[in-house]
């Protein structure tokens, strides 16, 4: 996991910056405790399925979204996006995690989910 925030309460503007100068050859202050295998454990498939193994790349961005985060954010990620698929330094595999309720939930599911917010 590389950290591209200055911190934890920096916004995610960063992102226009580090995307196009990623490069293999570059060091990166590397977060060994947080890996892609557990984070992608948990994410599942629009239809609730694991996911199916990455293809090869030598950067996956996982890119959090919802619905009711607005249109900012849309603009935002296409812009990502382009900037992951321009960048010739490297191969970047964008990957978009929505985080929004998920019909396929169990009502189990639901409510712990919920209780995160109450």
């Amino acid at each position: 996991y590389i950290e591209y925030r200055v911190s934890d309460s920096a916004c995610n503007a960063g992102l226009f910056e580090f995307i196009p100068n990623l490069c293999k050859n570059q060091n990166f202050n590397i977060i060994d405790s947080i890996s892609l295998s557990s984070k992608l454990s948990k994410f599942r498939d629009i239809n609730g399925n694991e996911l199916m193994p990455l293809d090869e790349a030598d950067f996956y961005i996982l890119i959090y979204w919802t619905v009711w985060t607005g249109k900012l954010n849309k603009d935002h990620v296409k812009i990502w996006e382009q900037l992951a698929t321009n960048n010739t330094d490297c191969k970047i595999k964008v990957l978009k995690v929505n985080l929004d309720l998920q019909e396929h939930w169990s009502s189990e599911k639901l409510d712990q989910y919920i209780r995160l917010f109450k």
